[in-house]
């Protein structure tokens, strides 16, 4: 019995650290990238024809050929 009890112990220990560590780069990511559109893959084209960033706020793109 305590052997199944330290192997579910070790088991929940390293899903803690992983998510612990996963959810550490996804805010340092979040923190240098700033806030993005989910999905989106580079400029893209409003409705007027204009090169969109994916930050969300509709501003324009400074280098609209860079992906």
């Amino acid at each position: 019995m305590e052997v199944i009890l330290l192997n579910l112990g070790v088991a929940g220990t390293v899903l803690i650290v992983v998510f612990g560590v996963w959810g550490g780069v996804h805010l340092l990511a979040r923190r240098q990238l700033g806030e993005r559109k989910m999905g989106c893959k580079g400029p893209q084209r409003d409705e007027q024809g204009n090169m969109l960033c994916c930050r969300g706020d509709g501003s324009m793109c400074e280098h609209p050929d860079r992906h």
